[in-house]
């Protein structure tokens, strides 16, 4: 029956706050049973709120971010926040590299790409590393699929290797809004070490 809505305007379904038919079906086309909609309701004071803007002026800076790991997730009844600003689409990793688009007061919206690049913690899921593959990837064994094994026989192997992952991650794109007070780590970053 969502489907067929073709409303676009707010609506709540089953109590949760949705901007239009749309949203509300791909929240729940795998659900089973009933469902209560509501329509012609109030928007909620963030829905109505059109969020000043202002314009990248130095859009050709890149910057790289880590986030809470709440700003990878799908929107949840206590948190919809994905759900209103970015269609549902979380982002694909903790830390990411990007220049921004827009920004508000609480908000910035960015472009945002994979790059690996040696670190302490997984780039995709935040978890602390400790083996050598995964802290020169910065991608856990999980997340990277190498499970702690180095089946290189030189150093060479490996920085080809190397390369591939850096080129996989570079095609995980990502455009949306970031809540400000999510981003854990900001810096600037110098364009020759990043390949986007």
């Amino acid at each position: 029956m969502l489907n067929l809505l073709n409303w676009d305007k707010p609506l709540k379904v089953n109590g949760i706050e949705f901007p239009n038919s749309a949203a509300a079906y791909n929240h729940f086309k795998n659900h089973e049973g009933n469902v209560s909609i509501e329509l012609n309701i109030k928007p909620s004071i963030e829905q109505k709120e059109t969020p000043k803007t202002t314009t990248n002026t130095n859009g050709e800076q890149l910057i790289e971010i880590t986030v809470k790991k709440y700003m990878t997730q799908p929107a949840s009844p206590g948190f919809d926040f994905m759900l209103k600003w970015n269609n549902n689409n979380p982002m694909p990793m903790v830390t990411m590299v990007g220049r921004v688009l827009e920004e508000t007061k609480g908000m910035v919206k960015m472009e945002l790409w994979g790059s690996p690049r040696p670190s302490s913690a997984c780039l995709h899921c935040g978890r602390k590393l400790t083996h050598p593959v995964s802290l020169l990837y910065g991608i856990g064994p999980i997340c990277g699929q190498h499970y702690h094994i180095n089946p290189f026989e030189s150093e060479e192997e490996l920085k080809k290797h190397y390369e591939t992952i850096r080129q996989q991650l570079a095609k995980v794109k990502w455009t949306g809004w970031v809540i400000k007070s999510a981003i854990k780590e900001k810096k600037i970053i110098e364009k020759e070490t990043v390949h986007s």
